[in-house]
C-alpha cells in the first residue's frame, strides 16, 4: 500500500510511507528571502528570536505574520511551505491519511484540506490521533473508558475515550505550559542559574551563549551518564543525572497528579521518553503506544476509514469483539483466543527458533559473524533483548546501530505482535516474530 501517513504535532511533524520515515520540529525562521524549518530553525532560535515562529501548527489558521518576506503573510503560508517541502521527498501516492490533534475545529480541518490540495496531495481520511493510536489496542474488559496522553511543544493533551462496541472520543483536556518548549525553557533557566551561582557568568547575557545553553539540553535529557561536564563560553559546570531527574519530576508533576489511576492510561512514545526515567513514582501505570502501532492500525483499517467519499474527522471506530470480553465468559475460551495470538518463535533465514526453550543453545541467536546478537536474556553483550512479560514479548534496544521494526526506527522499548519484522544492516536476514502451533 502506497499510503502516506502525516501526523500533525507541533513538536514533531511526522511523515511515514513504507521504508521512509521523516520527523521535523514545528519551528520556522523567516529570513528576507528564505524560510528555514525544523532543526535548522531551532539552532538559530535564540540568535534571531523576532524571526522565529513555533505556534503555527497548533494555531493552524490565518494569523498574521510580521515579516518582509513576500512569500509569508500568515501561519497558513508556513504550514503550506513546510508540508510541501516534506512531502516532495516521498513517492507519488493517492492515499494520504492525516492524524490530527483533538483540538482542531472544523475551520482548521477545512484549511488543512485546502493546504493539502495546494500541495497536490490526495487526502483519503482525517483521523483523531487517539483513535489512530488505539484503534487496534487490546483493552481490559473491566474498563469502560481510557485516557490517551500526548505531548506537544506548548502543552500536554489528555483525550478521554469510551470503550464499548466502539472506541469513541469523549472529551479532551489541555494542560497548558506542559510542552517540550516549556520544558526546555525551564531547564535553560536552571542551567543558567548554575552558571551564575558557580561561575559568576550570565549565559543569557548574549544570544549566542543562550543558544549554547539550549543546545546542550537534548544531551542532558538522554540521561545516559551519571554526570555531565557542560561548557558554555569556556565556563564549565558539572551536572549530575539526579539533578536532571529532579527537574523532570518537578516539571511533570502537574500532569502526573491531575488524573485518576482508575482508567487505563495510554501514552505516546515521544512523551514516554521524557517520563520513563523519572525518580517519582506516578500513580498512573502508562501503556506506551508508539508509531509502529499507529501505522499498523491505519493500514489495517484503511478500507474502514476511507469508505465514506466525504472526508470527515474520524473520532470513533468499531471495535473488534475480541476486545470486549464479558466477565462471565468461560476462562478456558479466553485462554484459547489469547494463546493463538502469542509469539512463540522467531523466524531467521527460513528456520523457526523457539523463544522459550529448556536448551541453552537457543537462548542466543547469532545474526552475524560479529556481535551484536539478539538474546532473550539480558547479558553484558546483548544489544537487543527479548523480554517475556505475561505471555507478551517486548523488545529492548540497547544498540546505537540503525535497527528497524516494520521499517520504522526501533525505539528503546517496544511491544511486539505476531508478524513484526526486524531488520538492520548487521542482520544477514530479516527476523520475523511468529506463532507456531504445537501440532506443527
Amino acid at each position: 500500500m502506497n499510503t502516506l501517513i502525516i501526523e500533525i504535532n507541533d513538536y514533531k511533524l511526522t511523515l511515514i510511507q513504507g521504508d521512509t520515515h521523516v520527523s521535523e520540529f514545528g519551528y520556522a525562521l523567516i529570513a528576507d528571502e528564505e524560510v528555514l524549518f525544523g532543526e535548522q530553525a531551532w539552532q538559530l532560535s535564540k540568535t534571531s528570536p523576532l524571526n522565529m515562529h513555533y505556534h503555527y501548527w497548533q494555531r493552524l489558521g490565518y494569523e498574521d505574520v510580521n515579516t518582509t518576506n513576500s512569500k509569508i503573510k500568515h501561519f497558513a503560508d508556513l504550514e503550506f511551505l513546510q508540508l510541501q517541502r516534506l512531502t516532495a521527498g516521498f513517492s507519488t501516492c493517492q492515499d494520504i491519511i492525516f492524524v490530527v490533534p483533538p483540538y482542531y475545529n472544523n475551520e482548521q480541518l477545512s484549511l488543512l484540506l485546502g493546504i493539502a490540495k495546494a500541495c497536490k496531495l490526495s487526502v483519503s481520511a482525517i483521523v483523531n490521533n487517539a483513535i489512530a493510536y488505539l484503534a487496534e489496542t487490546s483493552f481490559s474488559h473491566n474498563n469502560q473508558s481510557a485516557l490517551f496522553f500526548d505531548i506537544e511543544l506548548h502543552q500536554t493533551i489528555c483525550t478521554e475515550l469510551t470503550i464499548n462496541n466502539a472506541l469513541a472520543v469523549s472529551k479532551s483536556q489541555v494542560i497548558a505550559n506542559q510542552g517540550v518548549h516549556n520544558l526546555y525553557n525551564t531547564m535553560a533557566k536552571w542551567i543558567n542559574k548554575k552558571l551564575i551561582d558557580e561561575c559568576r557568568f550570565d549565559g543569557f547575557y548574549t544570544a549566542e551563549t543562550e543558544q549554547e545553553i539550549y543546545q546542550v539540553i537534548p544531551t542532558l535529557l538522554t540521561l545516559e551518564k551519571d554526570q555531565y561536564d557542560i561548557s558554555i563560553a569556556d565556563k564549565n559546570i558539572m551536572v549530575n543525572i539526579n539533578e536532571v531527574r529532579e527537574i523532570l519530576d518537578n516539571f511533570f508533576h502537574t500532569t502526573l497528579s491531575s488524573f485518576s489511576s482508575t482508567k487505563q492510561c495510554f501514552i505516546t512514545r515521544r512523551f514516554a521518553n521524557l517520563l520513563e526515567r523519572l525518580t517519582v513514582s506516578s500513580e498512573q501505570d502508562f501503556i506506551v503506544i508508539d508509531q509502529h502501532s499507529l501505522t499498523h492500525n491505519l493500514h489495517k483499517l484503511f478500507d474502514v476509514m476511507t469508505c465514506d467519499k466525504d472526508i470527515r474527522l474520524i473520532t470513533q471506530i468499531q471495535l473488534n469483539t475480541r476486545y470486549n470480553v464479558d466477565s462471565s465468559t468461560d476462562s478456558n475460551s479466553i485462554n484459547n483466543v489469547n494463546n493463538a495470538s502469542v509469539i512463540t518463535h522467531v523466524l531467521i533465514n527460513g528456520c523457526a527458533y523457539p523463544l522459550i526453550s529448556e536448551s541453552t543453545d537457543v537462548k542466543k541467536y547469532y545474526l552475524s559473524e560479529k556481535f551484536p546478537y539478539i538474546a532473550n536474556e539480558r547479558t553484558n553483550h546483548s544489544n537487543i533483548t527479548l523480554v517475556n512479560h505475561d505471555q507478551n514479548w517486548r523488545i529492548e534496544n540497547l544498540s546505537n546501530d540503525s535497527i528497524y521494526l516494520n521499517r520504522l526506527p526501533l525505539n528503546r522499548v517496544q511491544d511486539l505482535v505476531i508478524g513484526d519484522k526486524l531488520t538492520s544492516s548487521f542482520f544477514k536476514q530479516p527476523l520475523q516474530f511468529i506463532h507456531v502451533n504445537k501440532e506443527c
